[in-house]
């Protein structure tokens, strides 16, 4: 459309461009346009964070030094045991040095669920009894053990070694049966013995005398016996035939 004649031009919204000389264009970065936005900033990085230099760790002292080579020969020893036994002391001479500067505080000190720990250490230590877990043992044998393994292929072969075999063990309360149970049992058989045995009839003698041995020697056998420690596997042996082992 056409301007009426003498009339005012209209200004337009957007604002019109300077006019610059060809030479000038060239020499500015950007080709002589301007932006309609502010250029964004770049952010310088972050710097790299160095380390701290960390502080001189302390020499260990002689009881430290002690105490983790203890650990790591306990450990050791659980590992190789022969028995799936608790991690102690592998001997009772190890365990009597725990009570060997003040044993009356260090049997007070000890722990409920094993009150009779202070007498093991050293009645078993100076026995010269073995150990196995937390119950010690007065005699032990040799035997030899047969057992059934598959290879790879899935083939069956018969594997034969020995083993320890523990013949005579007493339980971590044995003070409790030599000062309790058996006195008990003696004291009173001895009493009936003096008191109301004589002048009895002989069949009522003898029947008293074979229920009182035949009740000491079942608690012997019961009290000395190897309770049912499992040997230790490195990897579950195969099953037998009932699926158990």
């Amino acid at each position: 459309m056409s301007q009426r004649r003498g009339g005012a031009p209209k200004e337009t919204a957007v604002a019109k461009e300077e006019m610059m000389p060809f030479s000038e264009v060239l020499d500015t970065p950007s080709g002589g346009l301007k932006m309609n936005r502010e250029e964004e900033e770049i952010a310088p990085l972050d710097p790299v964070p160095q380390k701290k230099p960390s502080a001189p760790t302390a020499p260990l002292s002689l009881d430290s030094r002690y105490e983790a080579e203890a650990q790591t020969l306990k450990l050791k020893h659980w590992k190789e045991g022969p028995f799936a036994a608790a991690m102690t002391e592998s001997t009772w001479e190890e365990e009597y040095t725990k009570y060997r500067s003040n044993p009356r505080a260090a049997c007070m000190d000890m722990d409920d669920a094993m009150p009779c720990m202070c007498c093991s250490a050293f009645v078993c230590g100076y026995l010269g009894a073995a150990r196995v877990g937390n119950m010690a043992v007065l005699r032990q044998s040799t035997e030899w053990v047969e057992e059934i393994e598959e290879d790879e292929n899935g083939e069956s072969k018969t594997t034969r070694f020995t083993r320890p075999r523990l013949d005579v063990i007493v339980g971590p309360y044995w003070p409790m049966l030599c000062c309790v149970t058996y006195p008990l049992i003696l004291g009173v058989s001895a009493l009936t013995l003096f008191t109301a045995i004589p002048g009895k009839h002989p069949l009522i003698i003898l029947f008293w005398t074979v229920c009182t041995v035949g009740l000491i020697y079942a608690l012997a056998m019961t009290a000395f016996r190897d309770p049912g420690i499992l040997p230790r596997y490195v990897k579950p042996p195969a099953q037998s035939d009932n699926g158990g082992w």
